[in-house]
Formats: C-alpha cells, sequence, structure tokens
C-alpha cells in the first residue's frame, strides 16, 4: 500500500481535473499524452495488478483510464453535444470513475473498491469505442458507394466533359476506402464493403447541376473529416486557398490575400498551426474580402468565432466561413 500511496501523492499533485477544466481540447490532449503522467498512472495500474495477483493484459490501460477524464470535461468533443443513450451511460460512468479517483483515500477497502471500478471501465469503454468505430464505418461505406454508383451513372453517359468528374470522385472514393481501412485494417476492408447493404440514393437535378452539388457536398464532407481527426490533417486547405488565389486573381485584393495564404501554407508545411493562428488568418482573409464584397454573414463568423468552446465547434465554423469565402467569391 505504501507505493500506491505514493503513486497517487505523485498523480494528484498533477491537479488534474482542475488543468482539463482551465484548458482547451488541444491543450488537454497534450496534458493526458504527457510521458510522466502515463508512467506514474502506468505504474499505479500495475500496483493494483500486484495487489489482486493479476494479470497486466487484463487491466486496464493507462489511456483508457484518462480517457475517462477526457470525456468527462470534453464530452462535446469526445461523444456529441446531444448525447445518445450509449454515449449518457459512458459519460456518466466517466464522471463517476474520476470522482471516485480525485476523492480517493488509500486503504485497502477503497483500493479493491477502485480495482472493481477500473476493471468496469474497461470493458464499458471498450464496448462504446467499438459501437462508435461500427457507426463510422457505416458512415464511410454509405459514402463510399454513393461515390461508386455515381461514377457508373456518369461513365455510362460516355461524355467526355465528365471526365474531370469522375476523377475527382475517384479521388474522393480511395480517400474514403482509406478511412475505412484505418478503422478495420487493410486486410478486412474489401469485404466489408462488398457486404455493406447500401441504399441507392436518388437524384431529380440535371446531371450537370448534381455533379456539382454533390461535389461539393463530398468536399466539405472530406475537409470536416480531415479536421476532426486526432492529429488534424490541415492540407486539405491547400484547394480552398488555390480556389480563394484564383477567384481574386484580377482584383484589388489579390496581392493581400496571396501574402496571407502564403504565411498560413508555411506554418502547415512547418506543423506549427494552432486553432488560434487558423481563427486569426481567416479573419485577415474576410477583413480583404469585404473591400471587394459586403456580405452581413461576414460579421456572423466573428461571432461565432467568440463562442468557440470545443474542438468540434472550431472545426464547424471553420467549415462554414471558407464555405461562404467561397461561395461569395465564386459569384463576384
Amino acid at each position: 500500500m505504501e507505493n500506491l500511496q505514493t503513486l497517487f501523492n505523485q498523480f494528484f499533485k498533477n491537479e488534474l481535473s482542475t488543468s482539463l477544466k482551465n484548458s482547451s481540447f488541444t491543450q488537454s490532449t497534450y496534458i493526458l499524452l504527457n510521458k510522466n503522467l502515463l508512467n506514474i498512472v502506468n505504474n499505479i495500474i500495475s500496483e493494483c495488478v500486484n495487489i489482486v495477483n493479476g494479470n497486466k493484459n487484463d487491466f486496464i490501460t493507462s489511456r483508457q483510464l484518462l480517457s475517462a477524464y477526457l470525456i468527462t470535461y470534453f464530452q462535446a468533443d469526445v461523444l456529441s453535444s446531444q448525447l445518445s443513450e450509449k454515449e449518457q451511460f459512458i459519460f456518466n460512468k466517466s464522471k463517476e470513475l474520476v470522482l471516485y479517483i480525485d476523492t480517493l483515500k488509500i486503504e485497502e477497502e477503497s483500493i479493491i473498491c477502485l480495482i472493481k471500478k477500473l476493471n468496469t471501465y474497461k470493458y464499458i469503454f471498450k464496448n462504446w469505442l467499438k459501437n462508435d468505430a461500427d457507426s463510422q464505418i457505416n458512415i464511410y461505406c454509405d459514402i463510399y458507394h454513393d461515390y461508386n454508383c455515381k461514377i457508373k451513372e456518369l461513365s455510362n453517359k460516355k461524355d467526355p466533359s465528365l471526365d474531370v468528374y469522375i476523377q475527382e470522385l475517384n479521388k474522393l472514393k480511395d480517400t474514403t476506402k482509406k478511412y475505412i481501412e484505418k478503422l478495420i485494417g487493410k486486410d478486412k476492408v474489401e469485404d466489408t464493403i462488398a457486404n455493406y447493404v447500401y441504399i441507392e440514393k436518388t437524384y431529380d437535378e440535371n446531371v450537370e447541376s448534381m455533379v456539382k452539388v454533390y461535389l461539393k457536398k463530398a468536399f466539405w464532407v472530406d475537409f470536416k473529416n480531415r479536421l476532426l481527426l486526432q492529429e488534424p490533417d490541415y492540407t486539405v486547405f491547400n484547394t480552398i486557398f488555390n480556389d480563394i488565389r484564383s477567384y481574386t486573381l484580377n482584383t484589388a485584393i489579390y496581392q493581400d490575400i496571396d501574402e496571407i495564404i502564403t504565411h498560413i501554407e508555411i506554418k502547415i508545411n512547418n506543423g506549427n498551426l494552432e486553432h488560434s493562428t487558423i481563427i486569426e488568418y481567416i479573419k485577415q482573409l474576410i477583413d480583404n474580402i469585404q473591400r471587394i464584397d459586403s456580405n452581413p454573414n461576414y460579421e456572423i463568423i466573428y461571432n461565432k468565432f467568440n463562442e468557440i468552446s470545443n474542438n468540434k465547434q472550431f472545426v464547424d465554423i471553420v467549415v462554414y466561413s471558407m464555405t461562404l469565402i467561397l461561395n461569395q467569391l465564386e459569384n463576384i
């Protein structure tokens, strides 16, 4: 028990709950990935295993335990703003475990109770993770088959003018397949896609209009998904930057716009891009675009930037602002 007391004293010095309450979601992920913290938690788990003469492979991992803290203080980022029944369950159990740990007294009875709670949480967490992964797999499979059906439909038109659309759809389809592969492994991806029960959508638009709408929708879905990754893929901005440069080429704001975009591209290439930096650059873009386009929705974007409290809200407002900018520039 003495070793466990020492380890928990080290853990409590981190004041984890207080730190997370006063940090953003991005900052909190760095806090929880701190090697020293992970080592302390890992050693606590090892001591618990020894107390019950158990097998460490059957116990909760340090990352699973610390995930309870992330879910407790950032449920909208990790789960959703409107919790489903299963999400509410994992949220409640996470809060319960965090509260128990934060108020823990190192006594034999309470440690045995902690061990039970940890192992119960492990199974609850793994079950939630599997359900969440299954949901993502179904979404990506549906998107994949959407692309596939559209590619076949356009190919059957045998119209050379549609080749560029078909190429773009094939790229998006391949990207979607890679997302599925990351979730289930390369060896299972083909069977998973083939066995997915897909219901084909029907459209009333003419082919040209339909393709444009479909490609835009597909692009923004991919754009948002890549920003929501645990390690966001900011290179997804490159296509948007090219379009902004193209739309503003013969305008009075082109040089200023090009300079702003160049600065962002440098930060992306250097892997040095924080939420606050992205917001600042988007504001600069809007300030310049307003010189040639007065749209009241730009003011809405500014207000929304001030309301951001989690990663999902950040991504939503970035998608909204980029969509508005491109739509406005396209019609100037």
